[in-house]
């Protein structure tokens, strides 16, 4: 091509673009929506799904209520952190009983123990979710509501699937998926 067709196309582009920059910024702004819509209709990136920042954005918290949220977190991570270090000191047990001689009574007990950590750590994500709620208005209590079953539903940790991965996949291979 010659050095003319290069220019009629470069100024075609130049044209093209600020004619797609034109129709952009003039173009209508969307309807305000209300928090509850926001978090109905809002794809997230992952960075910005936990943390008093997602509460915050999400139910416009007051200072009073994000100091309290952060007090909230910070209690319940702390409380969390002991039961999964006991925990895994009953793992490790378990674990090191494999091959071993340990009688299955022992072994029972060890599986007891790790199922009341376990329920442990459940009785106090529930209870942690509560005492967030009961720190939010009237007005946020529907839009906390909202992410917290989406949470819910989306979360591994709330479901009691035990497969997960590739056996999932295979698994929907089998049925024709």
């Amino acid at each position: 091509m010659k050095k003319k067709h290069y220019i009629i196309i470069i100024v075609a582009l130049v044209v093209l673009n600020v004619f797609s920059w034109r129709i952009w910024w003039e173009s209508p702004s969307r309807p305000e929506s209300t928090p509850l819509e926001r978090v109905k209709n809002e794809r997230r990136s992952k960075s910005d799904r936990s943390g008093i920042g997602f509460f915050e954005q999400r139910l416009n918290l007051s200072q009073e209520q994000k100091q309290a949220f952060g007090n909230l977190k910070q209690s319940y991570f702390s409380q969390l952190e002991q039961v999964k270090d006991s925990m895994s000191v009953v793992r490790k047990k378990l674990i090191s009983s494999i091959g071993s001689e340990m009688d299955e009574e022992t072994r029972e007990i060890l599986f007891d123990k790790m199922a009341k950590h376990k329920l442990k750590m459940e009785r106090m994500t529930i209870e942690h979710f509560n005492d967030m709620r009961r720190l939010c208005s009237e007005e946020q209590k529907p839009v906390f509501d909202t992410i917290m079953v989406r949470m819910m539903e989306r979360s591994s940790m709330f479901k009691d699937s035990g497969r997960k991965g590739r056996h999932r996949r295979d698994e929907g291979r089998r049925r024709g998926r």
